[in-house]
């Protein structure tokens, strides 16, 4: 007859044994050769540190997706309001984006000394980007060895741009204010986003936000840089992604109306807003200034389509905080500053 106190024993070692096991992180995995998988690059994931390679998750951890209706959402994807589960900024950090933005009843004209400039050094041509389907959105990656780089400059600060991508909804709620007091949602069904990362501060990150409004016209210089996209190839959970390259001016997905054009490139004159924040995908990592161009580009529902198709085709907005789910109030730390045309 076995003695009981050992048997406990034995139970307690092999148990403990194999915490220990579970217990090895991603570095000790990666150096065996097993188990961590790369994630697609998304939003700023992929420069986020720095530049490297993008972000490395074990195997018994869930990725994120955009599937509101259920906190972990079917294929053990984590829905946005369950972000902060396995990345615990998402829900703990005090800088996070998108936000909510009212816009004021009272408005003045900006001159150009209450205002910083926002210079979109940008060539006005067609360059190569690698655009890919990374099954949270469409992004065209800019290709460094481009003789013309395309730079942003605003205060005091350059940087240069890495990417942009899509948003079939727009992140950012924005609202205008009534003489009564209330406030009524501005609907914008797309949203654009420019990453650039500072040149002389790498890890720090600027974001053009560009909003999109339906328009009844069928042809815009905005479709058409759009229609570049509509062939590209849907890429699944375990699908190697590949870039396509493709010959972009990402200077037509502007609002054009409001750029005047510089020696550097391009200034912008209409209404934005200007905050510190982060990143609207997991890591959710604090590095960003954000600036949101308020005057929108003009997309038809022929855009939104294609976007949308892109992305598998599937119902869901991959958006943080979709139209039904209100966004993040500012506070103190976004040093939120809202500025209007000249």
């Amino acid at each position: 007859m076995i003695n009981r106190p050992w048997l406990y024993l034995f139970v307690c070692a092999v148990l403990l044994s194999s915490c220990k096991g579970r217990s090895r992180d991603a570095s000790s995995l990666r150096e065996e050769g097993s188990g961590p998988r790369k994630v697609a690059p998304d939003h700023l994931d992929d420069f986020s540190n720095g530049g490297q390679d993008p972000q490395v998750i074990p195997e018994h951890e869930l990725h994120w997706g955009y599937d509101s209706q259920n906190e972990i959402a079917p294929g053990s994807v984590l829905a946005p309001a369950a972000w902060g589960l396995q990345y615990p900024v998402c829900a703990q950090g005090d800088r996070q984006s998108p936000i909510k933005f009212t816009r004021p009843l009272k408005r003045q004209k900006a001159t150009s000394q209450t205002r910083p400039r926002v210079v979109i050094a940008w060539p006005n041509e067609r360059a190569s980007f690698g655009v890919l389907n990374n099954r949270h959105t469409v992004q065209a990656n800019a290709d460094d060895s481009n003789a013309h780089p395309h730079r942003v400059s605003f205060r005091n600060q350059t940087y240069l741009l890495k990417q942009f991508h899509y948003h079939k909804e727009s992140e950012h709620q924005i609202f205008q204010q009534l003489a009564d007091g209330t406030s009524i949602p501005e609907k914008y069904p797309l949203e654009v986003h420019f990453v650039h990362e500072s040149e002389s501060e790498p890890g720090k990150f600027l974001v053009i936000g560009v909003l999109g409004t339906i328009s009844k016209n069928k042809s815009s210089k905005f479709t058409e840089e759009l229609a570049r996209l509509k062939d590209l190839p849907d890429l699944g959970e375990g699908s190697e992604f590949v870039a396509r390259a493709l010959n972009i001016n990402p200077t037509l997905l502007l609002p054009e109306n409001f750029l005047r054009r510089t020696q550097q490139g391009f200034e912008y004159l209409g209404d934005f807003i200007t905050y510190q924040g982060s990143l609207t995908t997991p890591p959710c990592t604090q590095a960003v200034t954000w600036v949101l161009l308020l005057e929108p580009v003009d997309v038809s529902m022929n855009d939104i389509v294609s976007v949308q198709k892109a992305r598998f085709g599937n119902e869901f907005a991959n958006a943080r905080f979709p139209s039904s789910t209100p966004a993040i109030v500012p506070g103190p730390a976004h040093k939120l500053e809202y500025f209007e045309s000249m």
